[in-house]
């Protein structure tokens, strides 16, 4: 069966991009498709809906920070090769808006581009359609849906609400402009459903049937700076850092919270699956900077102590089953139980654990933790 899905135009305001959202399919099912265009035909493309109704099975490719001057690209490869997933889930650093160092080592010739660090429409632009030439990226879009929600890299290191470290205003303007760039770039070349009325349009849940929600969140353009710097010292330096977060700092924003607590209640299906970009669990690593004393990772949750036990405190409250968090960012594998703090963790038994976490290893970027897995063991119950 054939459908023919007409579309108008597209142009330099949408970087010539096309998006088509295709309606009437059935569930479970393989699709491929083609692009037609001044009489020339795309390659052909190949996707899978989400099953529906009574589901006994879902696997989920999880990929994350795929830097394109740091490696190929290999890892795609062994993923489209085995041919083996329904859904991927990228979540997160897809792109690195960092441009080629002076003090890089370009032994594999891989610059990307442009060069400069990414920070307007224009070079934004350049870099999603420079990754896109990759042959394994390309091929990945092309046999796989796959969901993609931004971290901090597809604006700037270490991105919050209003503003980034790596961002100078003198050079690169105000942050909400680089910010709202960065978003419609995003928009414009990420497989996507649009939706006009929202900007942070990476929260929302797919159902999998019965068997699984799937709860996309927003926790990097969203959330606040700690108030002063000794608040940053405790949480980071604190065994327990919960005592040292106020209510006033979000990592979601409040509306965003609690809708997804409100997911989590609301959901009947077998599996929770919160798909977020940085590590949920609680853990401590060894701080280079700080002589290798024990510290919390300040990208992730453990800097938000306080949204992290909402979403706990939701899960024992309404006694939910099978909460599973999905993450990345930090380039390391890992998995975790999530005590509930209700009971005591049992580590040998698992017993005491609220859920589990999955974090993913970087596609190609470098790691962050070096030679840590003994000092992770010891540390981490």
């Amino acid at each position: 069966m054939r459908n023919k899905y007409n579309y108008n135009n597209t142009d330099a305001s949408k970087d010539y991009t096309v998006k088509v959202d295709v309606t009437n399919l059935q569930p479970n099912t393989y699709y491929y498709y083609e692009f037609e265009a001044l009489g020339r035909l795309s390659q052909r493309g190949r996707t899978k809906t989400l099953a529906t109704g009574n589901v006994s099975s879902l696997r989920i490719g999880l990929l994350s920070c795929s830097n394109y001057s740091f490696g190929y690209f290999n890892s795609y490869d062994i993923v489209k090769n085995n041919n083996d997933v329904d859904l991927l889930i990228h979540s997160g650093d897809y792109i690195y808006e960092d441009g080629f160092k002076k003090a890089g080592v370009d032994t594999i010739h891989r610059r990307t581009f442009p060069e400069y660090d990414a920070y307007d429409l224009n070079s934004y632009r350049l870099r999603y359609g420079w990754y896109h030439l990759d042959p394994s990226l390309r091929n990945l879009h092309q046999q796989y849906p796959m969901v993609v929600i931004w971290d901090d890299h597809e604006f700037a290191n270490d991105a919050i609400a209003d503003t980034s470290p790596s961002h100078n205003p003198v050079t690169q303007g105000t942050w909400a402009v680089r910010k709202a760039n960065a978003i419609r770039v995003f928009k414009e070349w990420i497989p996507m459903r649009e939706d006009t009325s929202r900007t942070n349009i990476i929260n929302f849940t797919q159902n999998v049937g019965d068997l699984a929600d799937i709860i996309y969140t927003e926790d990097r353009i969203q959330r606040t700076d700690v108030n002063n710097a000794q608040q940053a010292i405790d949480l980071a330096l604190q065994i327990d850092n919960l005592a040292y977060d106020t209510p006033n700092r979000t990592m979601h924003g409040f509306r965003q919270m609690e809708w997804m607590c409100g997911q989590l209640k609301k959901s009947t299906a077998k599996w929770k699956i919160l798909a977020n970009q940085v590590v949920f669990s609680t853990y401590l690593f060894k701080a280079p900077i700080l002589g290798g004393i024990p510290a919390h990772q300040a990208a992730g949750w453990d800097i938000y102590p306080l949204e992290r036990k909402k979403v706990i405190d939701t899960i024992n409250y309404y006694n939910i089953k099978n909460l599973v968090v999905i993450s990345g960012d930090i380039h390391v594998a890992m998995a975790f139980d999530v005590p509930s703090g209700v009971v005591p963790y049992n580590a040998t038994t698992g017993a005491g654990s609220a859920g589990v976490e999955f974090v993913s290893d970087d596609i190609v970027e470098g790691d962050v933790l070096p030679n840590a897995e003994a000092f992770m063991y010891a540390n981490n119950p």
